[in-house]
């Protein structure tokens, strides 16, 4: 093919912008804990106390035709102290106290409670604080600007 035929390779025009893809790794690893940080288990018997994102990729990315999308896929470590309000039984173990913590294997975009993996499965029960958070992370990372 010659240097000027339009079939030799991708061109970038107005019409059909240059695929792009942004970092947002960093970002995340700021605005999760603050999401996080404060969120109470299901039963108020847990409060997260830190957040921090050992691996993992938070990306948007801009495709053929300007479609943007955002994913995130980390693997986190959420420290938490058992709150004692008003003393129902424990049915869960001698699991938790101050500073105990459970690993997320995969927290990810579009996750919800049930897909959520964690690591002692006795923790207490965070799925739903962490899917909210999921949600949350995954709303802001699409309304930002690429």
């Amino acid at each position: 093919m010659a240097a000027g035929d339009p079939r030799a390779g991708p061109r970038a025009t107005a019409a059909h912008p240059p695929r792009q893809d942004r970092d947002r790794l960093p970002w995340a690893k700021d605005r999760l804990p603050a999401l996080l940080i404060g969120a109470t288990s299901d039963c108020g018997r847990a409060r997260v106390t830190g957040v921090t994102i050992s691996e993992g990729e938070a990306y948007q990315a801009t495709r053929k035709g300007g479609k943007r999308f955002s994913h995130f896929d980390l693997a986190l470590t959420v420290t938490y102290e058992k709150v004692s309000e008003g003393g129902g039984g424990g049915s869960g173990g001698g699991e938790g106290g101050a500073g105990s913590t459970v690993a997320v294997a995969e927290f990810c975009a579009g996750a919800d409670a049930a897909d959520l993996v964690l690591d002692p499965p006795s923790a207490p029960p965070l799925r739903a604080a962490l899917a909210a958070a999921a949600a949350a992370l995954l709303a802001e990372l699409e309304a930002l600007a690429v």
